[in-house]
């Protein structure tokens, strides 16, 4: 992936994608710069609305817990595991984070990810649980805008009735 040396206009408002604020993928769809790589440092660039016919990727929320040995490891070697194992992803499956953090809580960490379907996050997730590091993976598929209206028409057209 390169970094485009244009400027672009999406629904009267222009990007200039020469100040490297973002990168293209292989299906020609515009994404963050941060999704690769920020150097510890967070961009907030602005959104860019798909355009009508465009097909998103599924884009899916992971929560993940580690082990006691896991978090004992990174105390003792401290790096951002989400870039690290981000970029691993990438590299390995396509996948892409989106955005995410660490957390409070039930889970250690929670990301934002894409990947081409639904087959390959189980992957990720089952890869994820097999290296021994992670001791909980919880994988919620995301729908975008457009999907849910859908959804959401679907539903008005089901013949359901509760058993109140």
């Amino acid at each position: 992936m390169t970094a485009m040396r244009a400027n672009v206009e999406l629904r009267g408002e222009r990007y200039d994608l020469a100040a490297g604020e973002f990168k293209v993928r292989s299906n020609e769809r515009l994404i963050p710069r941060h999704v690769l790589a920020t150097q510890g440092k967070r961009l907030e660039p602005p959104v860019l609305p798909l355009l009508d016919g465009d097909d998103p990727m599924p884009q899916y929320l992971l929560q993940l817990s580690y082990t006691t040995d896991s978090i004992k490891a990174q105390m003792k070697n401290p790096e951002d595991r989400i870039t690290v194992v981000g970029d691993q992803l990438r590299q390995s499956l396509g996948v892409t984070f989106l955005g995410g953090g660490y957390t409070f809580g039930e889970h250690d960490l929670a990301v934002i990810m894409e990947a081409a379907d639904d087959a390959t996050m189980a992957g990720v997730a089952i890869a994820l649980l097999a290296g021994g590091a992670v001791k909980a993976c919880k994988t919620t598929p995301l729908l975008n805008g457009s999907q849910w209206i859908t959804a959401l028409q679907t539903a008005s057209r089901a013949t359901y009735k509760p058993a109140l």
